[in-house]
């Protein structure tokens, strides 16, 4: 794991561009550690700078930007190749020779013996990489399929510049950049900007599964080139439903087993320590259990805790070490690790992202870090198999749309008019009155989002309802475009899943996948150099998950079936038999408590007009309703909190 950033400049002499390439990787410090290098052409005016993490073969030889062995290509690569051990016996065995053990020098020689396509096409990995080849004199940027391994680029002027964050292009641009009002609307719509976009008009984001190439020829003459797929979730999945497996379920989750398995053996390939963030869920349960079962040592896992009780899961977690032998270790976070860490959290994330689980992985990242050099984490387990309980909700919300069409509208005006605090006085009676699934801590917040959704009119619109923070309106922006930005998932032209339910699944890994979830943890543990391995997300097993008929993932009001069926090896019957909760801290009472001065003084009127994007009205209104106990806004506050804190920084830069 590293950081990767460069530029095409055809104006620009050798003493300055190695400068500016010196520059642009400090700011990827914390991404790498442990080396680094810069490379300069003066004949094309490619520059590329690259910090290293050492994890696989720790010695000078793993150095980038790294030559090919003639010299064609040069490359600076963010990430890991996992089955590099393969494709080094398959070039060997065509006479290839290698001088190094690291996984990118065996990555070039690919490139080298079979093409940069077919050579992308071969592995398996997460990546994001600046290839250039010199012989014809054209840069390829390339992403990962899913997109775990984030790159940027753009323009300015005649140059064209790329990173791993968007630090470096801003070190670049200097003053240069400009906030583009539909990304922030984007922003407080999601709580994350979407790809292509980014905060800044003259920078985006490359998509999963993509290539950009650009010329080096006639770079002040070009303009930005539109990204190539090599590999489209999108296909994956309308090819998946079109061939389900016909295998027996057994045989279904005995394949699964055996894939995750060789999934996990590659990722744990490594030349220092590595460990497993271990949450108590059935995602990070199973990955740990699968690494556990494979070796004798104790296998290191790290779990975070909160004083509130309703957030705690760290004595779930610890049952489940205990149960399977892991060397474990937790903390608990406080109301001031929060505070200290959220004023800061733009220096990580460089644009506004307002996940508020993102303060816990930086945390538990922070950990992890003084016992490990590499996690593995069960993310993606949610996308991939059904978790979501937004999946279940919507196949309620298609049957009372059936059955109650002309009362849906009545009975969410009514419910929807009782307060937050009223909802969580009147639960704890109801408690031993409900289902298993209903009872758990969110329900309060769950009821009233799902009295929502009885508005919607089709699965996109509930989609839509699911996964938005700031409707429109009321969104509190003083300007927008004429034409506001529209997701692709918003086009109905483009649903081609005959399962709604499985629609809902792809637009996640499409979008919040990526753009969310990711970044969240590509951000997290970078900023402690960490680096976090997810085999849920290898696309062997994206591939097999939508062979998988939708009720191998979603039954009853369970998400993720066929993972279940594949812990019921390892754990006593029961063991997980808990409601699904949420990776997260108590932000709500903490925002109306020891949070509250530190988010007034960037929610009062002053500082919301003093910045001109927001309008003030609006966040007042659900600020106070907040404080008051009357409904829990505060993912909306928090949207609201970053982006100011966010460009107060960057103003007084």
């Amino acid at each position: 794991m590293c950081g990767i950033s460069g530029f095409i400049s055809t104006d620009i002499g050798t003493e300055n561009a190695l400068q500016i390439l010196r520059k642009m990787n400090q700011t990827l410090n914390h991404r790498g550690p442990n080396d680094s290098g810069v490379w300069f052409d003066v004949k094309s005016g490619v520059g590329m700078a690259h910090a290293r993490l050492a994890v696989v073969d720790l010695s000078s030889r793993g150095h980038q930007p790294m030559l090919s062995i003639e010299n064609r290509y040069v490359i600076s690569m963010n990430g890991e190749i996992y089955n590099f051990p393969e494709l080094k016996d398959e070039l060997e065995r065509e006479g290839f020779r290698f001088e190094g053990k690291s996984d990118t020098e065996v990555f070039l020689g690919a490139i080298t013996h079979w093409g940069f396509e077919h050579a992308v096409k071969k592995t398996i990995g997460m990546f994001a990489f600046a290839l250039f080849d010199q012989k014809h004199r054209i840069l390829h940027l390339c992403r990962d399929r899913m997109g775990e391994k984030t790159l940027y680029y753009g323009k300015l002027g005649a140059t064209f510049v790329f990173g791993s964050e968007l630090k470096p292009l801003l070190c670049f641009a200097g003053s240069g950049a400009h906030i583009d009002v539909d990304s922030l609307y984007l922003f407080l719509k999601f709580g994350y900007i979407p790809t292509p976009k980014t905060i800044y008009s003259e920078f985006f984001k490359i998509p999963p599964g993509t290539i950009v190439s650009i010329s080096a020829r006639n770079i002040a003459l070009s303009n930005l080139p539109e990204p190539q797929k090599y590999w489209s979730i999108a296909d994956v999945a309308a090819r998946g439903v079109e061939n389900f497996i016909t295998d027996s379920e057994q045989e279904a989750v005995n394949e699964l087993e055996t894939k995750l398995g060789k999934s996990i053996a590659r990722q744990l390939t490594a030349d220092v320590p590595v460990g497993a963030f271990l949450s108590g869920g059935i995602d990070s349960s199973l990955v740990t259990t699968l690494i556990q079962t494979r070796q004798t040592m104790p296998l290191k896992t790290f779990t975070l805790g909160f004083p509130q009780a309703d957030f705690d899961e760290s004595d779930h977690a610890l049952k489940i070490a205990r149960h399977l032998g892991t060397d474990h270790t937790h903390a608990y976070v406080s109301a001031d690790d929060v505070l200290k860490l959220a004023p800061n959290i733009h220096e990580f994330y460089d644009e506004p992202f307002a996940d508020a689980s993102q303060i816990p992985v930086m945390l538990i990242s922070r950990l992890a870090r003084k016992h490990v050099t590499v996690c593995l984490s069960g993310d993606g387990g949610d996308e991939i198999f059904g978790g979501y309980n937004r999946y279940t909700q919507m196949r309620t919300f298609l049957k009372l749309k059936t059955l109650f069409p002309a009362i849906n509208k009545f009975t969410g005006d009514i419910t929807r008019s009782i307060s937050s605090s009223t909802w969580e006085n009147i639960l704890p009676y109801l408690a031993p009155f409900l289902p298993k699934a209903l009872q758990h801590r969110y329900l309060a917040a769950k009821i009233q989002k799902g009295l929502d959704f009885l508005d919607a009119k089709n699965h996109i619109q509930f989609y839509l309802k699911a996964v938005t923070l700031w409707e429109n309106p009321p969104m509190p922006m003083r300007q927008t475009s004429a034409n506001l930005p529209q997701l692709w998932w918003e086009n109905s032209r483009r649903q081609k899943l005959p399962d709604l339910i499985e629609n809902l699944m792809l637009y996640d890994q499409v979008s919040y996948l990526p753009d969310d979830i990711l970044v969240k943890l590509d951000r997290g543990t970078m900023s402690t150099s960490l680096e976090t391995r997810l085999p849920y997300l290898d696309h062997e097993i994206v591939e097999y998950s939508w062979r998988l008929p939708p009720t191998m993932k979603i039954r009853g009001h369970h998400g993720k079936w066929i993972l279940r069926r594949i812990l019921e090896k390892h754990f006593p019957q029961g063991f997980f038999e808990r409601a699904k909760t949420g990776f997260s801290f108590p932000l709500a009472t903490w925002l109306r408590g020891p949070l509250k001065d530190w988010a007034e003084s960037l929610l009062c009127e002053g500082s919301l007009n003093r910045y001109g994007f927001i309008a003030p009205g609006p966040v007042r209104e659900k600020w106070i309703e907040h404080l008051e106990g009357k409904r829990d806004w505060s993912p909306q506050i928090w949207a609201i909190l970053i982006f100011q804190s966010w460009f107060e920084k960057i103003r007084l830069k």
